[in-house]
């Protein structure tokens, strides 16, 4: 709808940026939300002032999708305590099943799990994660400095770990 207003202007000789068609027509009322547009809640982020109270959590895939390496990654925001530990298939399943194990292995009990939206994180593994008494918080949309901590723990994961495997092992 907004290019058509714009492609009409350039048709007249006016030369008019689309951001200020944009924002014209929102002003008047004329641009209504999309039915489709999925609308994101997002909690306050809990500040990490002890171990286990935001706890940042990520997949990572190194090599081609059908047969490279995938790995799980999950690391506390105070204690800078890291786990991660490679898969087969990344889905909701999956990930339910590695916060699962980092809890037994952790020395402390997590309060809250941040994701960033992908698919493996669904309302699925928010349910469940609820069931077992985990909070879960996604990342804000665009956002992947929400989740800097994850992100840099999985950076070196495949700095110092998986680029030191066989190419064989990783594609």
């Amino acid at each position: 709808m907004k290019m058509a207003y714009s492609n009409r202007l350039t048709q007249e000789g006016l030369v008019v940026s689309l951001s200020s068609v944009k924002r014209t027509l929102t002003r008047w009322g004329l641009v209504y939300p999309s039915k489709w547009k999925k609308w994101h809640v997002y909690p306050p982020r809990p500040a990490p002032q002890k171990a286990g109270i935001l706890v940042e959590i990520d997949s990572l895939q190194e090599g081609l999708a059908r047969e490279g390496l995938r790995a799980y990654a999950l690391l506390d925001c105070c204690s800078r305590w890291g786990y991660a530990e490679a898969t087969d298939k990344v889905s909701t399943h999956r990930s339910l099943a590695f916060v699962e194990a980092a809890q037994r292995a952790a020395p402390f009990p997590f309060r809250t799990l941040q994701s960033d939206h992908g698919s493996e994180f669904s309302k699925w593994f928010t349910l469940r994660l609820g069931e077992r008494g985990f909070a879960h918080r996604h990342s804000r949309v665009r956002t992947p400095t929400d989740n800097a901590h994850v992100e840099r723990f999985i950076l070196t994961l495949q700095r110092e770990c998986l680029k030191r495997l066989p190419l064989s092992l990783r594609a």
